[in-house]
């Protein structure tokens, strides 16, 4: 599974690791059906501002005949709480095409 990371927020190496780790575990299960991850990490506001104001967007490319990524979005104050947010979310909607994909499947031999 490729990852890259972009944005306006450069993650320094805990929240570099803290985002592999998340990503890494939410979507370990599904390696074989993703082609590639791009996570973007920005501070909406810009660095000045406080606020609910860190989001972390995770594009999914799937390797399972879907046309579009499968976008997860998540917005907190916090960094760490936006990716683990985010890296929750992505796990349910590849769990979900994942299935999709295998209940088409199934019902093709029947």
């Amino acid at each position: 599974m490729q990852m890259e990371t972009r944005g306006h927020i450069t993650p320094t190496d805990a929240i570099r690791a803290h985002l592999e780790k998340r990503l890494t575990s939410a979507l370990n299960r599904f390696t074989l059906h993703i082609r590639q991850v791009t996570v973007r990490l920005d501070d909406i506001n810009g660095p000045s501002h406080g606020g609910t104001d860190k989001q972390c967007h995770v594009e999914v490319v799937m390797d399972t005949g879907r046309r579009a990524p499968i976008v997860s979005e998540a917005v907190h104050e916090d960094l760490y709480t936006a990716i683990s947010q985010a890296a929750e979310r992505i796990a349910e909607a590849v769990s979900r095409d994942v299935d999709r994909v295998h209940h088409r499947h199934d019902h093709r031999k029947s």
